[in-house]
């Protein structure tokens, strides 16, 4: 009795296990391989104290950028993110790369992640609505 119930119990939770993993999509392969190329050139000093360390598919609707700063800024995260998002985001719409086309048209947010040698010091999420040409 004991054993049939455990096996019950076990099968119950791959089921829910199973039917988790099928509602959250993986990234389209186009996404893996944006991934991809971006971090073969990777490490990328981007401007004086920070560098682009990796890129990752996360799904077909988010897409995250690691940057790490050289020395912890001396402002708070909440400011760090109010100044430079603004920048972030004007960068966006000027550039003329396909990447960026692409994540427009598939609607995707980008979220940048900006960490020191103590950990994560800031995040700033950009929905499309933010960064796509008007």
């Amino acid at each position: 009795m004991i054993k049939k119930i455990l096996i019950l119990g076990l099968s119950s939770i791959l089921l829910a296990g199973s039917m988790i993993n099928c509602n959250q999509k993986k990234a389209d392969d186009k996404f893996v391989k944006i991934a991809e190329q971006t971090n073969a050139h990777l490490p990328m000093t981007i401007s004086p104290g920070i560098s682009l360390e990796k890129a990752e598919a996360v799904s077909n609707k988010e897409f995250k950028f690691y940057y790490k700063l050289n020395d912890k800024p001396n402002i708070s995260a909440e400011e760090f993110v109010k100044n430079a998002k603004p920048r972030v985001i004007e960068a966006l719409k000027a550039a003329n790369s396909p990447d960026i086309k692409l994540f427009s048209e598939n609607k995707m947010t980008l979220v940048y992640i900006y960490n020191t040698n103590e950990g994560k010091f800031a995040e700033i999420r950009l929905n499309p609505e933010e960064y796509v040409k008007k």
